[in-house]
């Protein structure tokens, strides 16, 4: 897990590929419990701070969607339209790829 986090802290990551690596490592369950929630909450409070000009109720519904994906429960193609659609709906345009 060390040497993965490695591999990618020396360059700039997509919120895309951010998300692709907290699933990985959700995947690889490191810890003995909660590997979800865990890396679920990294990726909500990204996603939150990417996203604070929106709306609370649309980060929260942001950072949901980045959750989901990254436990697993939503695929990726759903999650970059869910976020496409909150983004056009502010006139907001991220960088998801």
């Amino acid at each position: 897990m060390r040497q993965r986090r490695e591999e990618h802290c020396p360059r700039e990551l997509t919120l895309g590929d951010t998300l692709d690596f907290l699933l990985e490592c959700h995947r690889s369950a490191p810890f003995l419990f909660f590997n979800g929630n865990t890396f679920g909450e990294i990726a909500r409070r990204i996603v939150d701070a990417i996203f604070i000009e929106f709306p609370l109720a649309r980060r929260r519904e942001a950072s949901s969607l980045a959750a989901h994906y990254v436990a697993g429960v939503l695929d990726r193609e759903s999650m970059e339209d869910g976020l496409r659609d909150l983004a056009e709906l502010a006139d907001f345009k991220p960088v998801v790829a």
